[in-house]
């Protein structure tokens, strides 16, 4: 009965439901994140254009940025690299202008943040702070805890003769927000958005031999500012900033390989990746390469678990690799493709328990050199099929613990011990998923999550954006620039499954627009993964379908920010009956350890939630949010199973590794048995009321009434308070999604306006009548 309740609910009132825009709720909850904080409408004009673009090269998509191909970022062990990390000049600008550090860098613009020389040669920064690169600025406790603004850098550096006559790049591997660079007093450029690397060719802008000047000037520019950056709300995780990842130059011939993505087919001739590889020629003149492609199983020990170079997962070049050669003629200044299919005798396929690698190495050799481009890479298949994801054509069901990339004293500037250990952390806790919160984490993260075993849920920024924000970023794109630069970085790490357009965002047609031009985009680049977003609760929400994703992602506090726990069985059931053929992911459940509710009380939230949800066979994936505590710009956050030192494990990562190391949860009950006397109940009161009040009328007749006059008076009463009874009813309707109870609210005003307008009609019919009789 209750699944004919709910069922007859839906085909009755969803029409009316996915009408109403998803902003709602969060307004009739009290929930849906920060307060805009008075922001209104800004115009993108005069904006800072992305710096990244897509064009097709033999029917392939090629992104360029800043003059170049997008590289893929990977270090290869045959390069040469020179590091700029070390003691550099800052200069906290607290009084600079936010709004020219976003505007499009016409001549004014640039003429306005050079004015004071910053960049040259000559200036003498003698009397600027020393700070180690990388570094987030403003870590709490620190000199500069929390500011959110405009810093300059310098630092001067030797570049070896060995560099000249090679194609130089200068790469960042992380700047929040927006980074302007110099070299040598001569402007490179700039990069917005403080999650993904970018570079610059500075081939022809070095003293080889000899000294040069980097500068850079970085705006993390702050949240609640302005609605055009990502994410631009007071978030509920820290807003680091400065340069705080990786800064190095990298040299390779003239002629070299830029990337090489491969995918994992299955042909008519067997398993094995189709890799596309890319070769750039920054030479004066037409070139003639030779291109080797082979494709080795990866051997990995624990003494290779922290390298990046995945050339040293070969041990050996013997045993037949699979190896294909082509010759390529690639035009100055120009870009050639090749894309060959390797075939893998007695594949070992990824997969969380069983993490098999392999290692694809693109060598080129030309008049300008040879170069030596490795990629790890794993062979694994992902498809939705009815209600499960399969990898590698068995259901997945994923347990997972979410993590920010957030460190006390250092914040978001990690090093890679301290990565590999957060991961082994999790994957000791039972895991095989982790979610890498709302931004791309360092590099290194996705190439130790294949190593480990663990799948990994990657997304871009979009914090908590409003419908005026999508629409904003539908036309500034940077949104879709970090995706692609998000996707294209991380392209080969089979440990990805799902790519995640955003976090909370709430809305209805102009975030379904901006979900669909980003999804499309997506699928330019990638068909090997599912697409999906981290929703806030509302079943009825239909944004996802409409933007084209694969399954929808939700976050669950119930029992936390709004419910009880037990509203889960009927919250899920809700959304399987509007959806009795999709699969969902639970991106988020949990519960902070502080305040009142305590360590213990932590581990039955966990336990009450879990066994809830993951016993859903409509639930692919569940993740605890988080693995560990985190700093956040709104207030310390507790809900890690292990604390922010990493020296501290609470209760409840033992409860985690537990539960998540035992069988699937099955058959915790449904919500239905009482939910169903109460509405047997209602529905049985409204149809006594309304045969009790037309007996009276057609049996003691109109004169119990009273007058005329006052016969319409009650009919228009009753009629009106019908109509607002039905309308107020509506709200509480959709949002009895969140919670139950207002179900009940919701049905008790709707029987009492069906009622009111049924006594309000007979009372108009017998008002007609008397006149008639009169």
């Amino acid at each position: 009965m209750f699944y004919e309740a709910v069922r007859l609910r839906v085909e009755l009132w969803q029409a009316l439901a996915l009408l109403l825009t998803a902003s709602s709720l969060p307004w009739l909850m009290g929930l849906g994140g920060a307060d805009d904080g008075g922001l209104g409408f800004v115009s993108t004009s005069g904006l800072l254009p992305p710096t990244l673009n897509l064009t097709f090269i033999q029917g392939f998509p090629v992104a360029y940025q800043n003059g170049m191909p997008l590289p893929s970022f990977e270090l290869q062990e045959s390069r040469l690299y020179l590091d700029l990390g070390g003691l550099w000049k800052a200069f906290y600008d607290e009084g600079a202008d936010h709004m020219l550090s976003l505007a499009s860098r016409s001549r004014d613009v640039l003429n306005r943040l050079e004015n004071r020389g910053f960049h040259t040669l000559d200036f003498d920064d003698s009397s600027w702070e020393d700070e180690a690169i990388p570094c987030s600025n403003n870590v709490r406790g620190g000199r500069h805890e929390g500011y959110q603004g405009v810093v300059w850098y310098r630092r001067v550096f030797h570049v070896p003769e060995t560099f000249k006559g090679m194609f130089v790049k200068l790469v960042f591997q992380g700047c929040n927000y927006i980074a302007d660079v110099w070299v040598n007093g001569e402007y490179m450029g700039y990069h917005e958005g403080g999650f993904t690397p970018f570079a610059f060719d500075v081939t022809e802008h070095l003293n080889y031999g000899g000294l040069n000047l980097l500068a850079v000037r970085v705006d993390n520019v702050p949240w609640e500012t302005v609605k055009t950056i990502v994410p631009y709300r007071r978030c509920d995780w820290w807003n680091y900033g400065g340069i705080y990842r990786e800064v190095y130059l990298e040299a390779s011939p003239m002629v070299h390989v830029v990337r090489a993505d491969a995918t994992p087919v299955k042909a008519e001739e067997g398993y094995g990746f189709k890799v596309r590889v890319m070769v750039y020629n920054r030479w004066v003149s037409t070139v003639e390469a030779r291109l080797r492609l082979r494709v080795f199983e990866a051997e990995l020990s624990e003494s290779d678990m922290l390298t990046p170079f995945s050339s040293l997962l070969i041990r050996g070049e013997g045993g037949g690799p699979a190896e294909v050669c082509e010759t390529l003629v690639v035009k100055p200044g120009d870009v050639a493709l090749a894309e060959e299919f390797l075939r893998i005798e007695n594949p070992k396929f990824w997969s969380p328990e069983e993490p098999n690698l392999y290692v694809v190495v693109a060598e080129l050799s030309s008049p300008m050199g040879v170069d030596r481009f490795s990629t790890q890479v794993g062979l694994r298949f992902l498809e939705r099929s009815g209600l499960n994801v399969l990898l590698n054509w068995e259901p997945l069901f994923l347990k997972g613990l979410a993590r920010h990339e957030d460190y006390p004293g250092t914040g978001r500037t990690v090093k890679p011990r301290d990565i590999l250990r957060d991961l082994r952390l999790i994957k000791k806790a039972g895991a095989n998923w982790v979610r890498t919160a709302h931004y791309p984490n360092h590099p290194l993260t996705y190439i130790y999550t294949d190593r480990l075993g663990l799948a990994v849920l990657e997304e871009i920024p979009v914090y908590w954006f409003d419908e005026e924000a999508y629409g904003i970023q539908l036309r500034r794109g940077v949104a879709r620039q970090m995706l692609i630069e998000m996707v294209l970085r991380d392209y080969n790490r089979p440990s990805i499954l799902f790519w995640s357009l955003g976090n909370e965002g709430v809305g209805c047609d102009a975030r379904a627009d901006f979900l669909r031009d980003l999804s499309k985009t997506l699928r330019l680049l990638d068909e090997t993964r599912l697409i999906t977003e981290a929703m806030v609760w509302n079943p009825w929400d239909d944004a996802w379908v409409r933007g084209g994703l694969d399954l929808p992602s939700f976050n669950l506090y119930f029992g936390v920010f709004y419910g009880s726990v037990e509203d889960l069985d009927y919250a899920l059931e809700v959304f399987h009956m509007l959806n009795p053929d999709t699969p969902m992911l639970v991106t988020e459940f949990g519960i902070w350890s502080g305040g009142d509710v305590g360590e213990m009380g932590q581990v039955e939230y966990f336990e009450e939630a879990w066994k809830r949800i993951a016993s859903k066979p409509y639930v692919v994936g569940v993740c605890w949010w988080t693995a560990f505590d985190y700093d956040s710009m709104l207030q310390f956050d507790t809900f890690g199973a292990v604390d922010w030192s990493r020296t501290c494990f609470k209760p409840l990562y033992h409860a985690i590794k537990e539960a998540y190391e035992a069988s699937r949860p099955v058959g915790v009950g449904r919500a239905g048995g009482w939910v169903n006397r109460i509405l047997s109940g209602l529905a049985v009161a409204v149809v006594v009321a309304a045969a009790g009040f037309i007996y009276h009328v057609r049996v003691k007749g109109l004169s119990s009434y009273g007058s005329r006059t006052q016969l319409i008076l009650i009919a228009g009463a009753y009629l009106i308070l019908g109509v607002l009874s039905i309308c107020l009813s509506w709200p509480l309707f959709i949002a009895s999604s969140w919670v139950r109870q207002l179900l009940f609210a919701a049905l008790i005003l709707l029987a009492l306006g069906i009622l009111s307008i049924l006594i309000g009609v007979v009372t108009f019919i017998s008002w007609v009548r008397s006149r008639r009789t009169k």
